[in-house]
C-alpha cells in the first residue's frame, strides 16, 4: 500500500475540492461566472505580458480556494499522524448589497458536507471539530473571505523489530 505524505494528500486535496466546486459558479471581475480555481499552497505570482494583461491577471482572481497545511502533529511512532489544513475562501460580489459573504457561506457548507457524508481522503481521514470563520471587521470590498480550519489523521509509521 503506497504511504501517504502530507504533500501528496494536499495534491489530492486539491483534485478533490477541484471536482466537488466545479458546478459552484461565482461572480468574477468581469461579470463572467466560473468556479472557484483551487491553489496549493498559495496563489501563483501573476504573470504580466504586454499582449494580454487582463487574461493573465484574472487567472488569479476571486473567486479562489487556496489550501494549505498549518501543521501536523506525531504523538506516537505508530499513533495517526494529524495534518492541520487551512482552506481560505475568496469570493467576489461588486453589487451594492454587499452579498458576497454568501458565497463564501455556500463553500464552506460543500465542503463541510463532502467530509460529513464521506470523511476520507485516501488514507486520510478528516476529524471533527471542523471549524470555520468569515473575515473580521476589515473591509475588503468587493471580495470577501472566510476559512475552514480541518484536521486530517492518517495512519502511523509500522515500526519494524528487527528481532522478528
Amino acid at each position: 500500500r503506497r504511504r501517504m505524505t502530507p504533500e501528496i494528500f494536499l495534491d489530492m486535496l486539491v483534485s478533490d475540492l477541484t471536482v466537488l466546486l466545479s458546478d459552484c459558479l461565482l461572480p468574477t471581475k468581469t461579470g463572467a461566472r466560473r468556479a472557484p480555481k483551487v491553489y496549493k499552497h498559495d496563489l501563483p505570482v501573476p504573470q504580466m505580458d504586454d499582449e494580454d494583461e487582463d487574461a493573465d491577471a484574472e487567472d488569479v482572481t476571486a473567486p479562489f480556494v487556496i489550501v494549505r497545511a498549518t501543521g501536523g502533529t506525531f504523538d506516537d511512532w505508530s499513533d495517526l499522524h494529524h495534518v492541520g489544513v487551512a482552506i481560505i475562501i475568496c469570493t467576489y460580489d461588486d453589487t451594492p448589497d454587499r452579498q458576497g459573504t454568501s458565497d463564501v457561506l455556500g463553500v464552506i457548507e460543500r465542503i463541510y458536507h463532502r467530509f460529513a457524508r464521506c470523511p476520507d481522503l485516501g488514507n486520510f481521514r478528516a476529524e471533527v471539530p471542523i471549524s470555520w470563520a468569515l473575515q473580521d471587521e476589515t473591509d475588503t470590498y468587493p471580495q470577501y473571505f472566510g476559512a475552514m480550519d480541518m484536521v486530517f489523521s492518517c495512519p502511523g509509521v509500522r515500526i519494524e523489530d528487527p528481532l522478528t
